[in-house]
């Protein structure tokens, strides 16, 4: 919406607190599909606010602006690590990771997905110890789940069917899907094993879209 997102929302923000006077104009070049579940209006706004702020922002002023982003925001400020709660971020050290990327044509409204939710799954505590290894963690996100994916699923069965047929493919530990939807992933034991599965999911659905990522 070019009348109001997470950029525009941002600049309104820091002007509030006088931390910027000046005006822009953006332009976006999106690699990634909307209403995706990437957090790709978050990642936009982060990738700005680095840029005003030189990469150095803190704790108070990330917390003020998350308040107006969303959640996820602080995540674009770590390397590795993932939302362990809305607040906390679990950090681990760098694996070696390969993942599909699949989005049927959906648009799911993020708003619409969480007023659905009725009770959260309690999360475990985890420690370094549990995560170090690549094995170790693997395992352990294998047991979490995503609170929001069942409905989804609910609503659009078609999820349902493409994270079933992303599992049954070689060298795929796990098939999930990320955020409130729609995009849908695999992650798989190597880069060979996630192109050939990647390519056969493709003849099955070709009117998705698709991408072949890794931890960077």
């Amino acid at each position: 919406n070019k009348n109001t997102n997470s950029i525009i929302n941002l600049f309104k923000f820091l002007r509030k607190l006088q931390i910027i006077s000046n005006y822009y104009s953006v332009s976006i070049n999106k690699n990634i599909p909307v209403f995706g579940g990437l957090g790709g209006g978050t990642g936009n706004a982060a990738s700005i606010l680095k840029v005003l702020l030189k990469g150095k922002i803190s704790k108070s002023l990330l917390n003020k602006a998350e308040s107006i982003i969303g959640t996820d925001l602080r995540l674009f400020f770590c390397n590795q690590g993932f939302l362990s709660n809305l607040k906390n971020i679990t950090y681990f050290r760098k694996k070696k990771l390969f993942f599909i990327l699949v989005k049927p044509n959906i648009r799911c409204s993020t708003k619409e997905i969480y007023s659905k939710v009725r009770k959260y799954s309690k999360k475990q505590l985890l420690s370094q110890n549990k995560i170090n290894t690549k094995n170790k963690f693997i395992n352990v996100i294998s047991q979490e789940n995503n609170d929001l994916q069942s409905i989804v699923e609910k609503k659009y069965p078609i999820i349902k069917k493409l994270l079933t047929d992303i599992k049954v493919e070689k060298g795929c530990y796990l098939s999930r899907m990320s955020g409130s939807g729609s995009v849908c992933y695999g992650l798989f034991n190597n880069e060979d094993n996630a192109k050939k599965a990647l390519s056969k999911i493709k003849k099955r659905y070709p009117k998705f879209w698709f991408s072949l990522a890794k931890t960077v």
